[in-house]
C-alpha cells in the first residue's frame, strides 16, 4: 500500500483518504511550504498564502471553502494546471485523486461538494494578482490576464512560510468554529 508521512506523523494513503486523515496542522504546514507556480515566481509565494487570499476575496459564507480549496495539495503536491489534464498517479488521473480528497475534506466540514462560483471567481482574481506581481513575462495567460485588466487587484504582501502557516491555521480556527 502506498502512503506518505505527514508533518504530524500520520501515515496517509491518498488513494483511500478518509476524514480521520485530515489534520489542519498537516495541511497548513504543507501548503505553507509549497510554492505557487512550481516555484518559478520572482519570490517565494506559498499555496497557503494564496488560499488565505482566496478565502478573503470570496463571499463570506464561502470563506472556509476558499481557504480549503487547495487542501488536497497537502497530500499530492501542487502540480501546474497545464500538466494536471494529462498527469496520473498509479493510473488515476491526478484531477480525480485531487477531487476525491477534496470531497472528503469538504464533507467533513459540511461544505458543498462542488466549488462555489464565488470561490472560483476569487481564485481567478488571486491568480491574476499573483501572475501580475510574481511572474515577470509578457506571455499571454488568457482569462487570468483579462481579470488583471478588469479588476483592482489585491496587493501581495511578503509573508514567510512560517507566517503563512500560522495565518492559515488561525483563519481556519476562526472559520471552522
Amino acid at each position: 500500500m502506498p502512503w506518505i508521512q505527514t508533518y504530524t506523523g500520520k501515515q496517509i494513503d491518498p488513494w483511500n483518504y478518509s476524514e480521520d486523515d485530515f489534520c489542519i496542522e498537516d495541511v497548513a504546514r504543507s501548503l505553507a511550504f509549497t510554492n505557487r507556480f512550481s516555484g518559478h515566481s520572482s519570490r517565494p509565494y506559498s499555496v497557503a498564502q494564496h488560499s488565505l487570499m482566496v478565502s478573503e476575496l470570496c463571499d463570506e459564507d464561502h470563506a472556509l471553502w476558499g481557504l480549503l480549496h487547495d487542501a488536497a495539495e497537502a497530500y499530492i503536491g501542487d502540480i501546474a494546471s497545464p500538466l494536471k489534464a494529462n498527469f496520473s498517479y498509479c493510473g488515476m488521473p491526478i484531477s480525480e485523486l485531487e477531487n476525491r480528497i477534496l470531497s472528503v475534506i469538504m464533507e467533513l466540514h459540511c461544505l458543498p461538494a462542488s466549488m462555489p462560483a464565488s470561490v472560483k471567481h476569487a481564485d481567478t482574481i488571486a491568480c491574476a494578482a499573483e501572475r501580475t506581481v510574481l511572474m515577470e513575462s509578457d506571455h499571454d495567460w488568457g482569462e487570468i490576464d483579462e481579470f488583471a485588466r478588469r479588476f483592482d487587484l489585491p496587493r501581495l504582501q511578503r509573508m514567510t512560510h512560517w507566517t503563512a502557516e500560522y495565518e492559515f491555521t488561525k483563519r481556519y480556527k476562526e472559520l471552522a468554529h
